[in-house]
């Protein structure tokens, strides 16, 4: 249904699954002013939110695009407008944040997916600097800025950094199975 009211959306961008099978969709349009990342059951009952209605630059509010959930159930999302990711708790509780704008390693332009591998590293499809940067996942830290692959428009390594997993087809990624709610 559309709205802003609890288990409402304007402009649904992302979702992910947690390993309990709990759906997070980040949600925002700017002029509804929704800001915010839902938490429901599988089943599609809602449970929680985070994020307040607002212009999106205060640090509770967040222009949130893709989402993503590591192994400790922690959601990742990638804020397009701070051109930066934010690290939750699967509460809605704010652990880390990283990135800024540019176009320098670990910095982005518009930040529009992420994902994580089974290893933890951290993908992040950097729109408008075309390129996907991978990181480095460290247990109970945010993810290092220093940039372990980062791959141009063309598929090349910028840089000359070293590819950790060079991402040329959707068979390097693993993904969860898909189920309807």
């Amino acid at each position: 249904m559309q709205g802003n009211n609890n288990g409402q959306f304007e402009y649904p961008r992302g979702i992910a699954i947690n390993s309990a099978g709990n759906v997070y969709v980040s949600d925002l349009i700017p002029n509804t002013l929704n800001y915010r990342v839902q938490k429901f059951t599988n089943d599609g009952v809602f449970l929680t939110s985070w994020g307040t209605l607002g212009s999106g630059f205060s640090p509770s509010q967040f222009n949130g695009y893709g989402i993503a959930i590591d192994p400790l159930n922690n959601v990742y999302v990638a804020d397009s407008f701070k051109d930066k990711v934010q690290k939750f708790t699967s509460t809605g509780t704010l652990l880390a944040e990283f990135g800024s704008t540019g176009t320098a390693d670990g910095q982005f332009n518009t930040p529009h997916d992420i994902a994580l591998d089974s290893s933890g590293n951290v993908y992040v499809a950097d729109a408008y600097n075309h390129r996907i940067q991978v990181f480095a996942q460290h247990t109970n830290t945010p993810p290092s800025t220093t940039i372990t692959s980062a791959i141009d428009g063309n598929g090349a390594s910028v840089q000359n950094v070293a590819l950790l997993a060079p991402i040329k087809s959707l068979s390097n990624l693993h993904l969860p199975a898909v189920r309807h709610l």
